[in-house]
C-alpha cells in the first residue's frame, strides 16, 4: 500500500486467509478471512445457534461467545437481575 496501515486494515490484513495469494482491490475484492472468535448478541444468536445445531456439526471451527444484553430487563441490581431472567 505503501503507506502506514490504520488499526482496522492491520486487523483485517492479519486475519486474511491467504495474504500472499489474495490480490486487494479497495471496493472490488471479497476478502477471505479466518477470524479467531465469533462474537454474536442475544437477539440474533438464537437463530445461528439452531442452524448450527440443526448441521450436525460436532464443534465449531472457531470460538463463539454470546452477549445477553438485549433480552434481560434492569430493574433490581445486577445479580438479582440475572437470577430472575433464568
Amino acid at each position: 500500500l505503501n503507506r502506514p496501515l490504520t488499526l482496522s486494515e492491520k486487523i483485517v490484513y492479519g486475519h486474511l486467509d491467504d495474504p500472499a495469494g489474495q490480490e486487494i482491490v479497495r471496493g472490488r475484492t471479497y476478502l477471505r478471512l479466518r477470524p479467531d472468535r465469533v462474537a454474536m448478541q442475544d437477539a440474533t444468536a438464537q437463530m445461528a445457534m439452531l442452524q448450527f445445531i440443526s448441521s450436525g456439526l460436532p464443534k465449531v471451527a472457531v470460538p463463539s461467545t454470546i452477549h445477553c444484553d438485549h433480552l434481560i430487563e434492569a430493574q433490581i441490581g445486577g445479580a438479582q437481575d440475572l437470577q430472575r431472567a433464568k
